[in-house]
């Protein structure tokens, strides 16, 4: 009888902790909302020069496309590719803000700011690479995070394979090579 006390008691403790952690993770995520905008984040424009920074992404890639990748290379900047992604979720929902995309050598990262169920905006950063080598682009994350908490391993892969799911209905015309550079990315034809 006084093992069942015993672990019941075990039990109990460790509902308790599990309970508590689950508690003050939400709590922080409530409270703290965490995660600014990167250093390399582009300052905010105004709507017409993003308007502009758009449409001068849209129209190198549509010349690189068209010439089948025949130019040595196309390049963009992260203003450029920043003021694509907002224009990418512009009127598809109210609750994503916030959006940069710096690039360093070797790696992108994007960073947005997620309204949650609450009204609390959340800052969520992603770091990874887009291979475009293949029929269809695939992103490869190495480093998530929620308001500051970095994102386990098992749940990076989950939102690695939502994107890529997604990503199954973009289908590249020829395999491409994505580059990233201190403060630019460069597109060139796949090998």
């Amino acid at each position: 009888m006084g093992l069942i006390f015993r672990l019941l008691g075990l039990a109990t403790l460790l509902f308790t902790l599990a309970f508590l952690a689950l508690v003050g993770t939400a709590g922080y995520l409530f409270f703290a909302g965490g995660a600014s905008r990167p250093d390399c984040a582009p300052p905010a424009a105004a709507t017409l020069e993003r308007a502009v920074a758009a449409v001068a992404f849209d129209a190198k890639l549509a010349a690189f496309v068209a010439v089948a990748g025949r130019l040595a290379e196309m390049g963009f900047s992260e203003e450029e590719a920043t003021a694509r992604a907002e224009r990418f979720f512009e009127g598809r929902t109210g609750r994503i803000s916030g959006i940069a995309l710096c690039f360093e050598d070797g790696k992108a990262t994007g960073f947005l700011r997620v309204e949650t169920a609450l009204g609390r905006k959340i800052g969520v950063r992603a770091e990874g690479t887009l291979d475009l080598s293949g029929e269809h682009p695939v992103l490869h994350l190495s480093h998530t995070s929620a308001a500051g908490i970095p994102v386990p391993g098992l749940l990076r892969r989950e939102v690695e394979d939502i994107v890529n799911r997604e990503l199954q209905e973009v289908r590249l015309a020829f395999p491409m090579r994505l580059t990233f550079a201190d403060g630019e990315a460069e597109l060139s034809r796949g090998p």
